[in-house]
């Protein structure tokens, strides 16, 4: 079932502002509102006195006239909607005149919206409602007091300024006036007879006594007394000083009239309004008159009569109380709550009192009550109204926002102004949140409003948030909040205390730096410690590599240099030998043997001097287009040099023609390769050399059908001065494979192999491409 939408009557003499101001309504979500225009003063004024729309738009100038004199000829006439009043200026005083006329908003043109004009129309029309059901509420008081013949007044000793309700005012006889009434013009009012007992009560009431209940009568203009009975309370500072006097004033004339007409007609009360009853000096009652039925929802007297009183009380205990104080003083009066029989709650004012026979035995009691349930329904009300008001005052030394349920600022105080920079006026109406919070910040802040506005209880909730104020700078605020409600228990906003903590968290975040620093200095040390632990047990590691190294190259240098330099001393003695005896020709044997030997020797320091140019970054890599067909050929020239007796050395090449190589350091790669599988193979057997270009890796196989490597030392064999236990007396320095590894690792190649002792070994070499 769709929503009726609210009726918006326009009134405006210009046609294009009114077609303006459709537009900004059509652009409201929603589709709530119904527009209707009228372009002339006099047509204004008729349609508003009809009484028939929501709410009303009008414009300031209106020709010759303007909409401030139109809201001044319907004033004090009936006006179902606010009227919002437009203008094309901001101006204070106009403001201030429009307000005054009953105007519920001032809006500039230039600045409307069709969101600000949405919420100004809802704000307007729930206000005009809220206005409509407190003034309903305030009627209802006033007739309650009315039925009840009871007035309320309050006396302001600071201000020294007396108000009386209506009611009052009728009960002495007077019409209601806005002149306050003085203490003397009352005291006046009091019959002369009773003027001293009262003075005295009063100067009791503003000495040292908080409570009075006091009977007198009132000397009315016309001569004749009225019997009033007051219930009086004072309201002190925390000093003991009295501020405030309040109380009740009821017309008890007719209850006097009635108390005596009770003695000779108990039939005459069953006609009274008020509701009365009867018991014994022990509570069982014994009559009861009709307005007391009705007041507990009871039918028939029967129901009551000859029971015990305290099954009307809620504290059958306070009723023992009561009766207990009758019994001793003879009277007894207050408030107290009761038990109808459905089982509410009834709040009472009682009178109680003996009745006496002619000898002036006590036997009877006599109660007589006020329904104060209404009554102290509007009290907790207006004690709520102040509880709130006192909320403000109790946190006014920081910053106060209160914020309703639209996300709006209604309420701001002078400390909240000078954090934002802002006047007030610039303030209140704001969204909180779109105008006051950091857009990064917006959603966390307004999720927190939300939860404390769909809350089951008014509990106080502290967070920290940040503020953004005029000038873009923000603040880090503090906060403390309560939820507001009204009279249903409705959430209507919240009222937050704040105070910028922006300096102090500064101050604390630099301690924290502080602090953090002291941490960081102490796990830099710790981390010092620990790596120079580290780097000594790595030195260590280092140095037993070192000696292990040693071993090996001694093991090696021994053999390796020590053989081909004592071939070549005996090779030189042989020939020294041959020379002398004249036999030239076997000396070329020995001439040979020691080419041989130095040959071997200077393949020997080759190797360690690739070495030490590895290990000093003198090797780099460059890489180039070559034709892998002529390089391999090239190698396998000089190989060929070293080649044993029937030993071949194979060649298979596929994929790509062309690699991007490094041609010097893959010539000593596969020179390396090739001398090994050579070197560790029989007289015979031949040496296979695979090249694969798939132009992502150049795959180089080498393969030989030699003595293989021993598995248990396979991962030992790129380590220097390695050698298998198995070469025997086979020339080598066990530099080979380090130095083939070194050279790939330059070129982000791999290298791994496969062996099996007696079977041979394959080297497998991969260099990228890409």
């Amino acid at each position: 079932m769709s929503k009726k939408k609210l009726e918006i009557l326009l009134i405006e003499a210009d046609e294009a502002e009114y077609l303006a101001i459709r537009e900004l309504v059509h652009n409201i979500p929603g589709d709530k509102y119904r527009l209707a225009w009228v372009s002339s003063f006099e047509e204004g004024q008729s349609v508003i006195e009809s009484n028939v729309f929501d709410a009303y738009l009008m414009n300031y100038q209106m020709g010759q006239e303007d909409g401030i004199k139109l809201l001044g000829k319907v004033s004090g006439k009936p006006i179902g909607g606010p009227v919002i009043l437009l203008t094309g200026k901001n101006d204070l005083d106009l403001d201030l005149r429009a307000m005054e006329t009953g105007v519920a908003d001032f809006l500039v043109k230039d600045n409307l919206t069709s969101d600000l004009l949405d919420r100004t129309i809802r704000y307007a029309i729930r206000q005009k409602n809220m206005i409509r059901a407190l003034q309903r509420k305030e009627r209802q008081l006033s007739d309650a007091q009315a039925l009840a013949n009871i007035g309320h007044w309050e006396w302001n000793l600071e201000t020294d300024r007396i108000e009386w309700s209506e009611q009052h005012y009728r009960i002495f006889d007077m019409e209601p006036s806005e002149k306050t009434v003085t203490y003397e013009e009352f005291i006046e009012r009091v019959h002369p007879d009773d003027r001293e007992r009262l003075n005295g009560e009063w100067r009791a009431l503003i000495k040292d006594r908080d409570y009075l209940e006091v009977e007198y009568r009132a000397l009315l203009q016309d001569g004749t007394c009225k019997e009033i009975f007051a219930l009086i309370r004072t309201e002190r500072d925390r000093e003991g000083k009295a501020l405030t006097i309040r109380g009740t004033s009821q017309d008890i004339t007719d209850r006097k009239r009635n108390e005596e007409a009770l003695m000779i007609n108990r039939e005459a009360l069953d006609q009274s309004t008020q509701p009365v009853a009867f018991a014994d000096l022990y509570g069982q009652l014994t009559y009861v008159n009709q307005a007391f039925l009705h007041l507990w929802g009871y039918e028939r007297k029967e129901e009551l009569l000859g029971q015990s009183n305290s099954i009307l009380a809620k504290d059958p205990e306070e009723m023992e109380r009561i009766m207990q104080i009758l019994r001793d003083e003879g009277h007894c009066a207050g408030e107290s709550e009761a038990v109808k029989k459905n089982g509410d709650l009834l709040q009472l004012y009682f009178d109680a009192s003996l009745v006496k026979n002619v000898r002036g035995e006590p036997i009877l009691t006599r109660v007589s009550m006020i329904d104060l349930t209404q009554l102290k329904s509007h009290e907790r009300e207006l004690e709520r109204e102040k509880a709130i008001a006192q909320q403000y005052l109790d946190m006014a030394g920081s910053m106060i926002v209160v914020i309703d349920q639209n996300e709006t600022v209604s309420l701001i105080n002078q400390v909240g102004c000078k954090i934002l920079g802002c006047p007030e006026e610039e303030i209140l109406g704001k969204n909180w949140f779109d105008q006051f919070i950091p857009e990064s910040k917006r959603s966390t802040v307004r999720s927190v409003f939300r939860e404390l506005m769909e809350a089951d209880s008014p509990n106080v909730e502290h967070f920290e948030n940040e503020i953004v104020d005029r000038n873009g700078v923000k603040r880090l605020i503090s906060w403390y909040n309560r939820t507001l409600k009204d009279k249903n228990g409705r959430m209507v906003g919240t009222i937050s205390s704040g105070v910028d903590i922006t300096e102090q968290r500064r101050n604390e975040e630099q301690i924290r730096k502080y602090s953090d620093g002291l941490e960081k200095k102490v796990a830099e040390r710790t981390q010092q410690l620990r790596e120079s632990e580290q780097n000594l047990k790595k030195a260590l590691e280092k140095e037993k590599e070192l000696n292990v190294l040693k071993s090996r190259f001694v093991s090696m240098a021994s053999h390796e240099f020590r053989t081909p330099l004592t071939s070549v001393l005996a090779s030189a003695d042989l020939i020294d030998m041959h020379l002398q005896r004249g036999n030239t020709d076997k000396y070329i044997k020995y001439v040979n043997r020691i080419k041989s030997s130095v040959k071997n020797l200077n393949s020997i320091l080759n190797d360690f001097l690739s070495l030490e140019k590895l290990e000093s970054g003198k090797v780099h890599f460059n890489p180039e287009p070559t034709d892998l067909g002529n390089f391999a050929r090239e190698v396998l020239e000089e190989v060929n040099l070293i080649t044993a007796k029937n030993q071949v050395v194979n060649l298979c090449q596929n994929g790509e023609k062309e690699a991007l190589l490094d041609r010097h350091l893959v010539r000593n790669v596969l020179m390396n390769l090739l001398s090994n599988a050579i070197k560790y193979s029989p007289e015979g057997e031949d040496v296979d050399l695979s090249l694969k270009n798939d132009q992502k890796k150049l795959i180089i196989e080498v393969k030989d059908r030699g003595i293989g490597i021993p598995e248990e030392e396979h991962e030992m064999m790129f380590s220097r001065f390695f050698r298998a236990n198995n070469v025997n007396n086979i020339k080598g320095t066990g530099l080979g494979l380090t130095i083939v590894k070194r050279y790939l690792e330059i070129m982000n190649g791999d290298i791994h192999f496969k062996s099996k002792v007696g079977e041979g070994t394959t080297f497998v070499v991969e260099i990228p491409q890409a």
